[in-house]
């Protein structure tokens, strides 16, 4: 689970190496995808922040459409900032909780090493 104590050669002498187990690369890899997902959720926000309007350009006209058009543009994207913010959350939490797996793990390796 943890890894292996394994004796590698290295020129004429031998080394003991660590090989990781199966709990470090499963936590490896759950780290990999919370980072695509972290990256998504920042490629998605840069997206909706594109497409806002400038505020100054709609305000301009009389239209009352437009005025009204803008508004719910600017509610959709305080929305989708603040799913955003819950979902960044979300992975930081993640993060953290790896951070702290990872942690322990470390720690068993050592008592295991010892």
């Amino acid at each position: 689970r943890l890894g292996v104590v394994s004796v590698q050669r290295a020129g004429g002498s031998f080394q003991e190496v660590w090989e990781d187990g199966r709990a470090f690369a499963e936590l490896n890899a759950r780290a990999v995808s919370l980072t695509h997902a972290k990256e998504a959720a920042e490629q998605q926000r840069k997206l909706v922040k594109r497409r806002l309007p400038l505020p100054g350009v709609t305000e301009a006209s009389a239209d009352p459409a437009a005025a009204q058009a803008a508004q719910a543009a600017q509610a959709e994207y305080v929305l989708s900032e603040e799913a955003h913010k819950v979902r960044v959350g979300g992975i930081k939490r993640e993060e953290d909780a790896i951070a702290r797996e990872r942690e322990a793990l470390e720690r068993e390796k050592n008592a295991h090493i010892r």
